[in-house]
């Protein structure tokens, strides 16, 4: 509403290199989610397989 009525300006754009490393941000952050819901994986894996059950 309030760019409709001129009290803001347009949004900033980010120059290429502000754009890069917001790119390059979110893809290590995307490879560290797979990082950990593989270990996840392994421990559980490992976990349910080859331990002894603790009574």
């Amino acid at each position: 509403m309030l760019l409709a009525t001129d009290f803001l300006s347009g949004r900033w754009l980010a120059d290429e290199r502000t754009q890069m490393l917001r790119r390059v941000t979110m893809r290590r952050a995307h490879l560290m989610r797979q990082c950990i819901r593989a270990k996840n994986q392994i421990h559980s894996v490992l976990h349910r397989s080859l331990l002894p059950a603790r009574l």
